[in-house]
C-alpha cells in the first residue's frame, strides 16, 4: 500500500487533484485519493502503465464475472422453483408487449398494454 500511494502521489497528470473534500457529516471525504492508491496499487499488480489501461482492465474483468454471476443466480433460481415449487408454476406465465423500454428515455404519457395469457 505504501509503495502504491508513492507511484500515485508521484503520477503528474494527479498533481492537481489531490485535495482533500471536507464535508459537515461523518463520512469519508477521501474517495479520490483512495482509489487513486488503489488504482496505482492494481497497476503495478497487473505490470499496466496507465490508469486508463488498468481501468479498462478492470471494467472488462468485472464485465465478465457480472455475466458469470448472472447465469449463477439463473441457475439456483431455476433449481429454487423445482425444489420449492409445482411443475405447474415452470416456464412462460404470460407475455408482456407493447412496455416501455426500461432502458430507454423515460415517457408519462406511455401505456402499458398487451398483457396475454
Amino acid at each position: 500500500m505504501n509503495n502504491a500511494f508513492k507511484t500515485a502521489s508521484q503520477n503528474n497528470d494527479l498533481k492537481n487533484d489531490w485535495n482533500w473534500y471536507l464535508a459537515t457529516e461523518r463520512t469519508n471525504t477521501c474517495y479520490f485519493s483512495s482509489e487513486m492508491v488503489l488504482m496505482h496499487g492494481i497497476m503495478r499488480a497487473a505490470g499496466k502503465t496507465s490508469v486508463d489501461e488498468t481501468q479498462e482492465m478492470m471494467m472488462k474483468e468485472a464485465q465478465e464475472v457480472q455475466g458469470l454471476l448472472a447465469d449463477l443466480v439463473d441457475a439456483v433460481m431455476e433449481g429454487f422453483m423445482k425444489k420449492h415449487f409445482p411443475d405447474e408454476l415452470n416456464g412462460l406465465r404470460f407475455r408482456v408487449t407493447d412496455a416501455p423500454n426500461r432502458a430507454g428515455p423515460a415517457n408519462p404519457d406511455s401505456e402499458v398494454s398487451g398483457f396475454s395469457a
